[in-house]
């Protein structure tokens, strides 16, 4: 808020928002300004912004896109006058910049809610990836934009600490999901946020509030090995068309819901790949609760799912730790030959394969997909286990010191 008069703090339900605007509002020495948006107080801030105090933050919960946006344009109307030393009668004509933030004094403003779209110009300035809680630098910067994001997200096993895998990647990162008393009333916790994102999320887009078409749709990324989505066949199994399909999943990762990983093209003489991206649930809890899965022992008797659950969760681990610069992406050729996780930055090449178990070897897929890839670092990830060579240029390594080593170099 030193630079930027204006910060949206989004992410999917649940995961801290309104927890956060709370805490903020108590931790401000001069005293917030905490309203719900739309509430009559909410209402009044939105009518005339600029006559609230710059000594006290105003934060909104709840807020949506128009708010942000009404704001954005109010704010960055405003001169660049400091009102201490320039005479009201002379008001400067300079355009607001980031370096004038402190002269102008205008109120301070944070809304927690959202998603707030991509359409928005951000100005934030390219901030490191830590914790799943990030500044995002999103789309055109321009100077004259006042306007910063905050992703929050569920949370991640930098925060849990590594010695909580195993309930972490059955739980997933939700805080009332994580921290329930036991595994069950985890996956029921997590029923009814699906519930609560068809009937909030959705309907507030235009979208039909049906759990039952939601669930259906999860479901069925759920089970996708590699991210591999048939957007026809979920078309048919909802009863939608496959533009409507695509629609909903487009606001899903808006919501913080889902991730979109793009394929990566392999180096010259590289077998034909996938142009389609790879689609997982970001939260491996909500992945558990789709498929049935109330506790270990379901992971256990079901090895397919357990793997694809496993591969999604790993790649949103890694996501929450990497830097700007970095480049994410899975590689997969036209006749299967798969890497769930390319790391790119400078010249340096990360492929990394997923396993439950130490393998005996990578796979000769996955050691033709990493040649393809040019990736000198090679890595098999595994739930538990030490670091060893395996062939094919690959070391298994647990996730924990997978992370490790990817904060450090590619962070």
């Amino acid at each position: 808020m030193a630079i930027h008069p204006l910060v949206l703090v989004d992410g999917p339900p649940r995961c801290g928002k309104s927890t956060l605007a709370r805490q903020l509002a108590a931790s401000s020495s001069a005293g917030a300004i905490l309203a719900r948006a739309g509430s009559p107080d909410g209402r009044r801030i939105m009518t005339k912004p600029l006559e609230l105090s710059a000594a006290r933050p105003v934060i909104l919960d709840g807020a949506t896109m128009d708010e942000a946006r009404t704001l954005e344009k109010i704010l960055a109307a405003q001169p660049s006058a400091e009102p201490s030393t320039r005479s009201p009668a002379r008001p400067s004509t300079r355009p607001f910049t980031e370096n004038s933030a402190q002269a102008v004094r205008l109120p301070r403003f944070v809304l927690v809610g959202g998603p707030f779209s991509k359409e928005t110009r951000w100005a934030a300035p390219e901030t490191r990836i830590t914790s799943g809680c990030s500044i995002i630098p999103n789309y055109p910067v321009r100077t004259s934009t006042i306007t910063a994001r905050l992703s929050l997200g569920p949370l991640t096993l930098a925060e849990v600490g590594r010695g909580s895998v195993r309930t972490h990647w059955l739980r997933g990162g939700y805080p009332e999901a994580y921290a329930a008393t036991s595994d069950s009333a985890a996956m029921e916790n997590l029923e009814n946020l699906i519930a609560g994102i068809s009937g909030g999320l959705l309907s507030s887009w235009g979208l039909p509030a049906s759990p039952t078409r939601l669930t259906t749709l999860l479901a069925g990324l759920a089970k996708g090995s590699r991210g591999q989505v048939n957007e026809n066949e979920l078309a048919r199994l909802l009863g939608a068309s496959r533009p409507t399909v695509c629609r909903w999943m487009e606001r899903l990762e808006l919501a913080g819901i889902l991730r979109r990983v793009l394929r990566l093209p392999g180096q010259a003489g590289a077998r034909r790949t996938a142009q389609t991206p790879a689609w997982h649930i970001r939260d491996s809890g909500l992945i558990h609760c789709l498929l049935g899965m109330s506790g270990t022992a379901d992971l256990r008797s079901s090895p397919r799912l357990a793997t694809a659950s496993w591969q999604a969760y790993v790649l949103e681990q890694t996501a929450a730790v990497i830097g700007p610069g970095t480049e994410l992406g899975s590689y997969l050729s036209a006749d299967g030959a798969c890497i769930e996780l390319v790391l790119m930055k400078d010249d340096r090449i990360l492929a990394a394969t997923t396993r439950l178990h130490l393998p005996g070897s990578p796979g000769k897929g996955a050691s033709l997909a990493a040649q393809a890839t040019g990736a000198t670092d090679r890595r098999v990830v595994v739930l538990d286990g030490t670091a060893r060579y395996i062939g094919g240029g690959f070391r298994t390594t647990g996730l924990a010191d997978f992370l490790d080593e990817v904060y450090n170099t590619y962070g």
